[in-house]
């Protein structure tokens, strides 16, 4: 019984099945002519809808790859130091480094970090010009510090800059060359010599121009004084006496005397003998007297002199003359013409020197060495990776930096880019 029951189940069963597969078929079975009526669009009629005022726009989805930009590999020039050492001052992965900023420390010195996209390749000082120097100018001024006329010159404003900019990091600026600081060096004791020997030549002029002292102008005097009594004396002095007239002055002079006597005698002996003539002894003394004072005159005269000697008046005026002349002389402006020289020579002498040292402190202002500068391009910059350590020798790269911005990079088909422009939000 059992048997025969599962039978007549099995059976109702596929007769089921068979009839929903009949159903089926027939239902999915359809005519050309139905399936073109059934596809044919729905008679036309008016559709209204509410109106909105409103911004149309569109998402656009993509993804996309973050990272630092600008990923550069930092190098640093090591001059002729070949064993150039990193000290300290070594930075942080992720660290940034502003403009300014101090990237190492090597062999005590900083090596800085300016905003530039020109490389380096020598060493900045005094006298230098290019666009290099322009580029430190522009980073300098950025920095708060002065350089002065941005004209592409290393200038001493430009050197001031620089040592500022050591100084606000707590560095002793650069230090110009040993050749340098001795040709400062020399340029000094040039002026201090040249200041020296305009002095001296100064000192000198000063006591040409002082002319004679008190105690020379009194001795030209008393000479000149002197000089003129001798030829007052000889304008007034007689001839010396010729001595043949004095004698024979003399002798007349005695032979007068002589007679005198004689005739006194004989006059005293007639009036006391009351002999003779006494007439005549008488004109007899009387003669006598006279030929006595004519001959006293005549010895006189001869003893005298005869009238002032005209060549001792000549030279006596020629001594006058000269010492006037002399005193005359001594008297006027001195000639300081060649001291006066010397001071100018001098003076040409100090201002050269002058000149000199000038331009070699202009030569010893502060330089930037090449060895303690990297120009890095969109500062500020992010510290990727360090490839030194204190006590390393520098050979090569010694960091990695890209830029401290993000930037994501994705792609979006070229109907999306179509869609996109500079300025559009965007979410991350």
């Amino acid at each position: 019984m059992a048997s025969s029951r599962k039978s007549i189940l099995i059976v109702a069963a596929i007769a089921v099945v068979t009839a929903a597969g009949g159903f089926a078929a027939a239902s999915l079975i359809v005519s050309p002519e139905d399936a073109a009526a059934r596809t044919a669009p729905p008679p036309s009629g008016p559709i209204t809808v509410p109106i909105e005022r409103k911004v149309l726009n569109a998402d656009i989805v993509t993804r996309g790859d973050i990272a630092f930009t600008g990923s550069v590999e930092v190098k640093l020039s090591t001059g002729t130091n070949a064993t150039a050492v990193v000290t300290g001052r070594i930075p942080e992965i992720g660290s940034v480094n502003e403009n300014g900023a101090i990237l190492l420390e090597v062999t005590g010195r900083p090596v800085l970090a300016l905003s530039g996209d020109r490389p380096t390749y020598r060493s900045l000082g005094p006298g230098n010009s290019g666009p290099d120097v322009e580029q430190l100018e522009i980073a300098l001024e950025s920095l708060g510090f002065n350089p002065g006329t941005k004209d592409q010159l290393y200038d001493a404003g430009t050197a001031a800059a620089v040592a500022e900019l050591y100084k606000s990091l707590g560095y002793e600026a650069p230090q110009p060359a040993e050749e340098v600081v001795a040709a400062t060096t020399g340029a000094q004791d040039a002026l201090d010599m040249a200041n020296q020997n305009l002095a001296d030549a100064q000192k000198a002029l000063t006591e040409a121009g002082k002319g004679r002292t008190e105690s020379e102008r009194l001795q030209l005097q008393a000479t000149v004084d002197q000089m003129q009594d001798a030829y007052n004396k000889a304008l007034s002095e007689p001839s010396p006496a010729d001595p043949t007239a004095v004698a024979r002055a003399q002798k007349a002079l005695d032979d007068a005397n002589e007679y005198l006597d004689y005739a006194e005698a004989g006059l005293a002996e007639a009036v006391a003998t009351n002999a003779g003539n006494i007439a005549d002894w008488q004109s007899a003394v009387a003669d006598g007297n006279r030929g006595l004072a004519s001959a006293q005159a005549a010895s006189d005269s001869a003893n005298a002199g005869g009238p002032p000697d005209q060549a001792a008046i000549n030279q006596a005026l020629d001594a006058l003359n000269i010492a006037s002349a002399q005193q005359s002389e001594a008297l006027q402006a001195p000639d300081t013409s060649l001291q006066q020289q010397a001071v100018d020579t001098a003076n040409t002498a100090v201002n050269t020197a002058k000149i000199e040292l000038d331009r070699a402190n202009a030569s010893a202002a502060t330089p930037l060495p090449a060895t303690e500068i990297v120009w890095l391009a969109d500062l500020p910059r992010r510290v990727d990776e360090v490839l030194v350590q204190r006590g390393t020798v520098i050979d090569g790269a010694v960091m990695n930096v890209s830029g401290a911005d993000l930037s994501v990079q994705a792609r979006v088909s070229a109907a999306e880019a179509s869609l996109l422009k500079d300025g559009l939000e965007a979410d991350l």
